[in-house]
């Protein structure tokens, strides 16, 4: 089971472990664009749901914004706070078109109504996302660069 189900099932199991950290990052429950509008909320509220468990318990949390489509930009920021420092994943958005059109639309909507003063990123970072971005490479871009510098 994926860690980020296991902090949602079993939360206070956690709470010692992430207490170490000076930050964590809210899981990103995924909205997929074709998962029905009531699982995608539903996704969204238990990101913020362990994001508020956690902080009362004296952890700092950083929120994961996530989006699926133009639709969910009426519910998906709701919550998020303003001009702080929030962290997004582009890791499945960028292997066609229409994901990366979905993502680069989202992007630019959260950088125009959270105004965030520096942007966790991970995952390739497209060439159109400016802002304050603090990239953090995706696990396998990390594997090809070492495959890479052996040859």
């Amino acid at each position: 089971m994926e860690a980020k189900y296991r902090v949602w099932t079993e939360p206070d199991r956690y709470i010692s472990m992430l207490q170490r950290f000076k930050y964590v990052l809210t899981p990103d429950f995924s909205l997929y664009t074709d998962f029905p509008k009531p699982l995608q909320i539903y996704n969204h509220y238990r990101k913020h749901w362990i994001g508020a468990y956690w902080q009362m318990h004296g952890i700092n949390v950083i929120p994961t914004i996530c989006w699926s489509d133009q639709k969910s930009f009426e519910w998906c920021f709701d919550g998020e706070p303003t001009q702080s420092v929030v962290a997004v994943s582009s890791v499945g958005t960028q292997n066609n078109k229409e994901k990366k059109r979905c993502f680069l639309d989202g992007y630019h909507e959260m950088v125009e109504r959270l105004q965030p003063t520096q942007i966790i990123f991970y995952g390739r970072v497209p060439d159109e996302c400016k802002k304050n971005i603090i990239h953090i490479k995706q696990f396998s871009e990390k594997w090809h660069e070492a495959e890479v510098s052996q040859w």
